[in-house]
């Protein structure tokens, strides 16, 4: 728990954490492995690590934006 809100903080000050899985059956699209969502965000130069909040919730240096273009992403590559 406390290695968690160490890296939390190392983000800076982010307001908003998000649940990916969530945003994913929002969106109608099966949910992405966890590692892929990270290496998308990661190549697009922001960090996402995992909130000591609530499992399954994460904070990222992107904007919400960014994450839905992501899952967007995933989506098509998924129904081609």
């Amino acid at each position: 728990m406390l290695n968690m809100i160490i890296n939390e903080g190392k983000l800076g000050e982010i307001p908003l954490s998000f649940n990916y899985c969530k945003l994913s059956r929002f969106f109608r699209s099966s949910t992405m492995k966890k590692e892929k969502m990270k290496a998308g965000l990661k190549s697009l130069g922001y960090k996402m690590v995992a909130s000591y909040i609530s499992p399954g919730f994460y904070k990222s240096t992107a904007s919400m934006s960014v994450i839905y273009d992501i899952i967007k992403a995933h989506k098509i590559e998924e129904v081609g």
